[in-house]
């Protein structure tokens, strides 16, 4: 997405398009997980993690604050939920790392990123639509647009 193109999207298209890029890459994991490969299952796992780190961290930085002013009870619930989550991917990421993961410790994360989506896209994600200004828009947008486009299968060459 170009410079023009990111300022005519809309924040939710966005968000949803990235929730479903982390979604095939959790997919992916799993898939990983049954091949008992394990040095692409760790890379793979490295990849994913990163990336679900970076959506937190840009929840965080871009739109959390703002929505604190808005609705502070919700706002620290998602960060309690952020919070958990960097716990459990740390604690999988250590499991990947000693080849002693099970894929229902996988199931689990996925579970809860799922659930934590689920929440952003009832409350967070709305509200980001009608009242983020449109200099943070633009930053948002540029951000998980570039996050998207991290996540997307290169071909091998």
């Amino acid at each position: 997405m170009n410079s023009s193109q990111v300022a005519g999207a809309e924040p939710l298209v966005v968000l949803a398009d990235h929730h479903r890029e982390v979604r095939r890459a959790y997919l992916a994991l799993l898939t990983r997980a049954d091949e008992d490969n394990c040095a692409e299952l760790v890379a793979s796992y490295r990849m994913f993690e990163k990336q679900v780190r970076r959506h937190i961290d840009a929840e965080e930085e871009l739109m959390l604050s703002a929505y604190e002013t808005a609705a502070p009870a919700d706002a620290a619930t998602i960060r309690a939920e952020h919070i958990e989550l960097v716990r459990q991917l740390e604690r999988t990421g250590i499991d990947v790392e000693l080849h002693a993961v099970r894929r229902s410790s996988l199931q689990n994360l996925i579970g809860r990123i799922d659930a934590n989506a689920a929440h952003a896209d009832r409350t967070l994600y709305p509200w980001v639509h009608l009242h983020l200004q449109d200099d943070a828009r633009r930053g948002l947008l540029e951000r998980f647009t570039t996050l998207m486009h991290e996540l997307q299968p290169r071909s091998r060459e």
